[in-house]
């Protein structure tokens, strides 16, 4: 064993690899939620000329079977063209404050995936069927999906929209001095798809990436990028976005987003149940009849608000939470659990759920004016975003499209999102010290 970790530490190898490979992991959930339909990865590194593929590679639970699992070649080594670094992909459901235990062995013992990921291309739109939802990405305009279906039933009244609204100007300079740039006028622009491609597709998995432009007036006036991520039997769908500032000339000129959200909107039969995350206490829940609705506001990260159908606050960066930053909506055979990774840390955000089937993830929302933020917290609230030229911005979002269930139960499928679990190899397996 010694032996092996200096071939993985100092990058040494031999012509042939004769040791039997057995890695153990550790998953380890520290925010004390129970979770389901987790997506976990970890990156395994590998000695020189050891493996050429991922074929004979297993992945196996504490109780010794073997876990469905995914192995993608990351990089290899230059000398042999060997593996050097993999990474792992799989699903999992883990009790709160539990510590799991797998492992990775080359036995050769691997079990096929029950149904893999099946990606459909066409000249202006991707289809993706994970085996539990299927849902359909387009060319033009943005909407985020122009169809979810679960179980071969079709889950939206329409496709989605997205929300931009922003600002345009320039910093203010006088005496080579800048001053914060009042407000403008607030103008709507239009998502625009031009670019699709499947930018990965295994068995396991499938990564749909979108590129393409907010307009106004058929001009660009901020780029975006998005990339999908799908786990073969998984109902979630991860949603990356990427905001970035080519459109301006000189380094004081800014886009200022008063709004950037999605919608979409549901179709239910029958009475819609909600539930939202509560950084204190029971998770706040109930029904909501078709004029009703519910809005979580994040406007910095000392307090969120929630308004509508129930009213509370809760705080945030003095607990520390991670329990906060999801919503779920649905009713007699269909629930949407939507969620924001770094929810207030990331502030403004804001979630609303409406009777009538509409679900709202807010990025940027629509504030009319700033909160009072005591002076010696650091936490700015914002009624706008703004992107200088040459600024990104990237946000990850996860909506988990599944049967109705209980709020522990969505808050459980949020956390793949709000806190991530990692498989970490042990730390001799990186280095000796």
């Amino acid at each position: 064993m010694r032996k092996l970790l200096w071939l993985v530490a100092g990058g040494l190898g031999l012509a042939s690899w004769a040791a039997a490979l057995d890695i153990p992991l550790s998953i380890v959930e520290r925010a004390g939620v129970d979770r389901i339909d987790n997506h976990v990865n970890s990156g395994i590194p590998l000695p020189l000329g050891a493996y050429k593929d991922t074929a004979r590679f297993a992945l196996y639970g504490a109780d010794g079977k073997v876990i469905p699992a995914e192995f993608v070649i990351r990089e290899r080594w230059l000398k042999d063209d060997s593996i050097r670094f993999m990474t792992v992909h799989f699903s999992t459901a883990q009790k709160a404050n539990e510590t799991a235990k797998v492992t990775v062995k080359d036995d050769g013992k691997a079990v096929a995936l029950p149904k893999p990921v099946a990606v459909t291309e066409a000249a202006d739109s991707v289809t993706v069927d994970t085996g539990a939802v299927k849902f359909t990405v387009k060319k033009g305009e943005w909407r985020l999906f122009e169809q979810v279906e679960l179980q071969g039933a079709p889950l939206l009244r329409e496709p989605g929209k997205v929300i931009f609204k922003a600002e345009y100007g320039r910093t203010p300079v006088e005496n080579e001095i800048a001053t914060p740039p009042g407000e403008g006028e607030v103008k709507d622009a239009q998502a625009m798809i031009k670019e699709i491609a499947v930018e990965e597709k295994t068995p396991g998995r499938a990564v749909v990436w979108v590129k393409g432009s907010f307009q106004e007036g058929g001009a660009d006036k901020l780029d975006f990028q998005a990339r999908y991520y799908a786990t073969a039997g998984s109902e979630a769908v991860r949603v990356m976005v990427s905001l970035i500032n080519r459109q301006g000339k000189a380094w004081d000129e800014f886009v200022g987003i008063r709004s950037l959200g999605f919608e979409l909107p549901m179709k239910l039969d029958g009475d819609a149940k909600f539930a939202v995350g509560s950084s204190e206490g029971d998770d706040l829940a109930g029904a909501l009849a078709a004029a009703d609705k519910v809005v979580v506001l994040q406007p910095s990260s000392l307090e969120y608000s929630v308004t509508g159908k129930v009213e509370a606050k809760g705080k945030c960066k003095e607990l520390n939470t991670q329990r906060v930053g999801w919503i779920s909506l649905g009713g007699k055979s269909a629930e949407l659990t939507a969620a924001v990774r770094w929810f207030w840390q990331l502030h403004p955000k804001g979630l609303a759920a409406a009777g009538d089937g509409t679900m709202k993830v807010y990025l940027v929302p629509p504030q009319k004016e700033k909160v009072t933020v005591p002076a010696e917290e650091y936490s700015e609230p914002l009624t706008r975003i703004d992107l200088y030229t040459g600024a990104a911005k990237t946000h990850e979002v996860l909506f988990s499209f599944h049967k109705p269930g209980t709020p522990a139960e969505a808050r459980a499928r949020a956390m793949s999102v709000v806190a991530p679990l990692f498989a970490a190899c042990e730390p001799a397996w990186y280095c000796q010290k």
